[in-house]
């Protein structure tokens, strides 16, 4: 399995990010659980995650 940090560099929607990360070839994704970021959605990423496959 390899995996890649959900947060690669640049400035996009979750959902996009996942399938960006999918198309690429990954098979999952480390989640970063904290909102001081502005990640203040970072509850739906498990299942955002999940529906890229």
């Amino acid at each position: 399995m390899i995996t890649t940090f959900a947060w690669f560099g640049y400035e996009l929607p979750k959902k996009t990010s996942f399938d960006l990360i999918k198309q690429a070839g990954f098979d999952g994704v480390t989640l970063w659980w904290n909102d001081d970021f502005g990640d203040n959605d970072f509850r739906c990423n498990p299942e955002l995650a999940r529906e890229a496959g």
